[in-house]
């Protein structure tokens, strides 16, 4: 399936007419985040303890795993054949701007054209998309989602991940690109933003971090 066709040169030259991108503005919600992680940081204070080592500590290993659960994800290894009926990389861009203007028009995802299929935490890391859909996830109003692309050409094929995120800021969705080892950092003009600068958007589609053991006792003296 090619991606190419589903929308108009408007949805183009719209996209690339977008100067910032608006998640910047939606960052401002890090002061509720925090305003969490104080919350549940709260109960492990000691007497001995720098109250904002803890949160330190708590918001540098959200930030950690939110980076390091993208760079897990399996890299492809496709035979040529297999690798060619990947879509290419061109269209993304105007994939993105179909999913987005659905998004828009009726908070929901396009419903023809586009192959997709939703999955769980668990699924969707262990990186077995498939090829000629999109993956994804929901949590209220954000999607992440995914696909194998070919950013080589049709006689020598490259796959790669794509993995992006749509979020509804105020009363439109906007989209960013995620970066990660082998995905596909850029999509056009369009930035890519580590996980680690979104994971309170991403938080809730990351896998439980692992829990760290207990510090040993300081020896008596």
């Amino acid at each position: 399936m090619l991606w190419e066709s589903l929308v108009t040169d408007g949805h183009v030259r719209a996209a690339r007419l977008r100067r910032l991108q608006p998640w910047l503005i939606a960052l401002g919600l890090i002061l509720i985040w925090i305003g969490l992680w104080i919350a549940r940081a709260g109960p492990q204070i000691g007497a001995n303890t720098s109250f904002q080592q803890i949160l330190q500590q708590r918001v540098m290993d959200a930030r950690m795993h939110a980076d390091n659960t993208l760079n897990s994800l399996p890299r492809l290894a496709m035979q040529t054949p297999e690798a060619k009926s990947l879509p290419p990389v061109r269209e993304l861009e105007e994939v993105i701007e179909t999913i987005r203007k659905s998004l828009n028009e009726s908070n929901d995802l396009p419903e023809d054209d586009i192959d997709f299929k939703e999955l769980d935490d668990e699924d969707f890391w262990k990186g077995d998309w498939g090829t000629e859909r999109i993956v994804y996830m929901k949590d209220g109003n954000t999607y992440l989602v995914g696909a194998n692309v070919n950013t080589g050409n049709e006689n020598y094929p490259q796959p790669a991940r794509w993995l992006g995120a749509f979020k509804q800021v105020k009363s439109a969705w906007e989209y960013t690109t995620l970066a990660a080892n082998g995905t596909v950092h850029r999509i056009g003009a369009r930035p890519a933003v580590p996980a680690s600068q979104l994971v309170l958007f991403l938080e809730s589609f990351l896998p439980d971090m692992p829990e760290k053991p207990d510090p040993a006792p300081a020896a008596q003296r």
